[in-house]
Order: C-alpha cells, then sequence, then structure tokens
C-alpha cells in the first residue's frame, strides 16, 4: 500500500502491513488523535535527513528516539541537523547510542524504548541506518506489534553518480537468527534464575526458588510431594529444552539446568517482566 504526503523533498510512505493484528498503520494514523496515546517515532540516524524528518513532521509524531552508534562520529553532523529541524517543529528528540552493526544490541535497547513507553503508539522508520539496525527494528515489531513504515525517496531525482564507488570491506559480520515465538512469562522466570546463578543450578535448587515465587505450588492439596513437585518442574523444563532454551545433564545424583546460548538471547531480547535482578 503507498500513500502520498505533500513532502517538499518528494519522500513516499510506503506503508507496512502488521501481519499480526492485520491493522493498517494509515488507519492508526487516522485515528490517533482520538486517543491519549502519544505517536513516537525511533529511528536510527545517517546522512538521509529529509527521510527521517520528512516523516515525523507530516505523521505529526510526539516524541523521536534517534538511534546512534557514538558521539563525535561520522554523522554527528547530520545528527545536530536532524534535532535542530524536529525542534523547530516542536518535536522533542532524545538520542540513545547503541552498537548499530550488532543485531542482539539493537533489539535490546529498541525492547527497552517500547516497554518504557507502552502505553502510547510506537512506529519504526526502517529506511534509514544500517541494515542491521533495520532488520532489528523490523523484528522488535513483529514481536512486540510496533508499526513500521519506510520513507521511499523519488529516485528520479536522484543524480546518476559520475563513477561507481568502490568499497573496501572490513569485516564480515554474522547475522544471529532468532525463531520468533514468544516465550511465556515461567521460562523467562527461569532463564533470569539461571542467569543470576552464573548460568546452572541444580533442579532441587530450581525447585526451591520457583516454590518462593509460586510456579510451583500445590494444586488443591496442603503441600506437594518430592515426585510432584519434579513433575511442575519438568512440564516448564521439557518446552525450555525443545526450544533450546535449556539444557539438562546428570552429574552422580544431581541434574544441573543450564541456559544455552538461545537462553541468553531470549532473556536479552525480551527480559523478565518481574525482574529479579
Amino acid at each position: 500500500l503507498h500513500q502520498w504526503y505533500p513532502f517538499s523533498y518528494a519522500i513516499e510512505i510506503i506503508i507496512i502491513y502488521n501481519h499480526v493484528n492485520n491493522v493498517n498503520i494509515l488507519n492508526v494514523f487516522q485515528t490517533l488523535d482520538m486517543k491519549s496515546q502519544l505517536r513516537i517515532h525511533i529511528v536510527t540516524i545517517d546522512h538521509h535527513i529529509e527521510r527521517i524528518t520528512e516523516p515525523m513532521i507530516n505523521l505529526r509524531a510526539d516524541k523521536a528516539y534517534i538511534i546512534a552508534h557514538k558521539e563525535n562520529d561520522a554523522v554527528t553532523e547530520f545528527l545536530k541537523k536532524t534535532k535542530d529541524i524536529l525542534k523547530k517543529h516542536k518535536i522533542p528528540a532524545f538520542v540513545i547510542y547503541v552498537d548499530i552493526w550488532n543485531l542482539m544490541a539493537c533489539v535490546e535497547q529498541f525492547r527497552k524504548i517500547i516497554e518504557s513507553e507502552k502505553n502510547n503508539q510506537i512506529f519504526f522508520n526502517v529506511s534509514c541506518g544500517t541494515k542491521i539496525s533495520c532488520i532489528s527494528a523490523m523484528m522488535a515489531c513483529m514481536m512486540w506489534e510496533c508499526e513500521p513504515y519506510y520513507a521511499k525517496p523519488d529516485y528520479q531525482e536522484i543524480k546518476k553518480p559520475k563513477k561507481i564507488t568502490v568499497e573496501k570491506i572490513n569485516e564480515i559480520v554474522s547475522i544471529p537468527t532468532y525463531k520468533m515465538i514468544t516465550p511465556k512469562s515461567e521460562y523467562l522466570l527461569v532463564l533470569e534464575l539461571l542467569e543470576i546463578n552464573k548460568g546452572k543450578m541444580k533442579k532441587r535448587h530450581l525447585i526451591e526458588e520457583l516454590k518462593k515465587l509460586s510456579i510451583i505450588e500445590p494444586v488443591g492439596v496442603s503441600s506437594l510431594s518430592k515426585p510432584a513437585e519434579h513433575g511442575q518442574l519438568k512440564t516448564i523444563l521439557e518446552p525450555m529444552i525443545n526450544m533450546e532454551y535449556v539444557t539438562v545433564e546428570t552429574l552422580g545424583r544431581n541434574s544441573i539446568v543450564s541456559i544455552s546460548i538461545q537462553g541468553k538471547n531470549t532473556l536479552r531480547i525480551f527480559g523478565n517482566p518481574h525482574s529479579l535482578i
């Protein structure tokens, strides 16, 4: 779906449907004024100033989060100009520094912003920044039901370069994949318990901690037998093992539950709504 806005720089907004709830973002833009929610726009800075500022201005952003790599780098001048334009249009902008070539770092930071703005409508501009930051933004939109959009410039107005630019490739970075499954809250709680206990726990110690948190508890009786406690833990751990969040190893009379790399990434991305840290 395409929608044209009266941009001075002839930028086209490509609206991306939210396939999770099948909501058209245009309807959100048109009806949002009737609600108390603020329009929060998140974008990674680069040298395409108009692709950053024009959508925010025309879509009436109430607040902007600008993601940057570090202070005093190659885009610092563009960051200043972007902030000046937004200030002129009374759009407060907050700059957050993160490694924009690290997918997990970007997703983690996006989650933190989304959590802090959970009562508002959140939009991601996926037309600016590094490709990795854009991939991270789309992942965030799919996981937490935010609205992505793409600001497409009028390529007919772009002059053909006089010569082909030759770039030196500094590094080839492997991009981690992540299965798009939202974990249950008790899974995140188990992962956090493991994380704060140096990545592993004996099953009996894990059971004791989960009992304190009322995750393992009696069902219609005053107390649980040891086999019943282990049965409840098994119900939690088996899906986590299948999703490769944890591993279980038997050492003598003890069973050790350990968090995996996939589990660490899951905890980092989703966090724990009832954090123990």
